[in-house]
């Protein structure tokens, strides 16, 4: 809060020659009612526009959850947002259909909860973003659950994490 996003801004414009079709971010820690967060929304809406890329970050948070993960389109606008879904749950578990792929999120804990993992796998999800900060016993765990969800669900998973993260888990696909 109270500082854009510089390193996220700098990283997007290096991907801009890879002409990638989605980028994933980690979570942020950053709140829907500071003005900063708002104008980095409003840049991360304008890189979005820029590569025709769909651009997904966690962590940004409302008054209702503590993490949101969102997706801005390839037009720039914010089409699907989805809460953290371990420490309060929510009533409905959603998805979003892209031009490649139905696609849905899961952040962070969400990952020791497998039943989630299964209603978007019967939803018709073929790829789970996961933006996170996870926290379990070690990085190595982490990766052998988010493996085994994609295997049990017969999903893709991508899950973007900070280099600061434990050693056994950085980001993967």
């Amino acid at each position: 809060n109270g500082k854009l996003p510089t390193k996220l801004l700098e990283l997007l414009d290096k991907a801009k020659a890879l002409k990638p079709d989605i980028i994933l971010s980690s979570e942020h820690g950053a709140s829907e009612d500071d003005p900063v967060t708002q104008e980095g929304f409003a840049l991360v809406a304008q890189k979005a526009r820029e590569m025709g890329s769909y651009i997904c970050i966690g962590g940004l948070r409302d008054e209702n959850f503590m993490s949101i993960a969102r997706l801005w389109d390839r037009e720039g606008n914010m089409v699907f947002e989805q809460p953290l879904y371990w420490t309060t749950g929510f009533p409905e578990v959603s998805y979003y259909d892209t031009d490649f792929a139905r696609i849905s999120t899961h952040t962070c804990g969400d990952l020791h909860a497998p039943f989630f993992d299964r209603a978007l796998a019967c939803k018709g999800v073929e790829l789970v973003l996961d933006p996170s900060q996870m926290w379990g016993p070690n990085g190595r765990i982490n990766e052998t659950l988010l493996r085994a969800r994609a295997v049990d669900n017969a999903f893709w998973v991508v899950c973007s994490h900070w280099n600061s993260s434990d050693s056994g888990l950085r980001s993967v696909i």
